[in-house]
């Protein structure tokens, strides 16, 4: 199915077959001290791995302070799950708010 695919990202193969963009978003909070990060996070996901996230933004020297991470009792698609789609809209709903 993907074997057309190109894997290469700044000029190095990825073997994992994803691409980690932490590294970039520590880059942008370094650059603009506004800049926050959101993340949603399912707890139920076959497709990610729970605390990937949690590692990824550990190792690339995220500002703890302006990261917002929450969770859903849904997989990466949580906005399939009517519950968790209405906590995620309340709670994008307070971080917008929260950068005003």
């Amino acid at each position: 199915m993907f074997s057309n695919w190109d894997w290469l990202y700044e000029r190095t193969p990825r073997s994992q077959g994803f691409l980690n963009t932490s590294q970039h978003l520590a880059k942008a909070q370094r650059q603009n001290m506004s800049f926050r990060i959101f993340v949603a996070n399912g707890y139920y996901d076959l497709a990610t791995p729970f605390f990937g996230t949690e590692y990824s933004m550990n190792q690339a020297g995220i500002d703890k302070s302006r990261l917002d991470m929450k969770y859903y009792p849904a997989g990466h698609m949580m906005y399939i799950h009517h519950p968790s789609l209405e906590n995620l809209a309340e709670d994008m709903r307070a971080f917008l708010n929260a950068g005003e």
